[in-house]
């Protein structure tokens, strides 16, 4: 089988309407202060965020779906995804230097992406995987602007609500990252072209 140049090309972008789960991330922020602006129920708490396996559990889930998708079905995007989701994990082990180190292995599989696009690219045109990708890096962006203050001239209380939210917006993340792994990408068996 030959991968013509036709079939290697960037995927066309949906429209606009597809696009909604970016605002997932704003919106979340606005539920949780009209929930809770004192920071005082315990779902939104440093103590709870503290003590939870959540993060971990997400981001082991979808390096594991990932791995048995891109070995299943020999999908190089999905070894790309399975190495994004380790560097996540990564990442919220929060060790001395990890974050640092995180960035360093996130440079390293993006350019190992580019560098393999003839191979990801026919898989990136299936379903709605890239504009899925696109918004679960979206909303890791939205959580790490969250923990760096962006939002602390908008949100009133930012410094008491701050780690909620950016706990809350990594889980969104995390979540989305599984949910990308686990019901995007997938295409319709078509017959064999004559």
């Amino acid at each position: 089988m030959t991968i013509t140049h036709q079939a290697v090309m960037r995927p066309e972008l949906p429209s606009w309407q597809h696009w909604w789960p970016v605002l997932l991330g704003p919106m979340l922020v606005v539920v949780i202060y009209l929930y809770d602006p004192n920071a005082e129920k315990m779902l939104f708490s440093r103590q709870w965020q503290d003590n939870t396996i959540l993060p971990y559990a997400l981001t082991l889930a979808a390096f594991g779906a990932a791995v048995f998708r891109a070995l299943a079905g020999r999908n190089p995007l999905m070894a790309l995804v399975a190495a994004m989701a380790l560097v996540i994990f990564y990442r919220e082990l929060h060790w001395a230097f990890s974050s640092e180190i995180a960035y360093a292995m996130l440079v390293t599989v993006c350019l190992i992406g580019w560098r393999w696009y003839d191979k990801v690219g026919p898989f990136l045109c299936r379903g709605r995987i890239a504009h899925w990708l696109i918004m679960t890096a979206a909303l890791y962006v939205f959580a790490v602007g969250v923990a760096k203050g962006w939002f602390q001239h908008i949100v009133p209380n930012d410094d008491v609500l701050r780690t909620g939210y950016e706990e809350t917006s990594e889980n969104l993340a995390h979540t989305a990252l599984l949910f990308t792994v686990l019901f995007t990408g997938y295409c319709k068996k078509t017959s064999p072209e004559p």
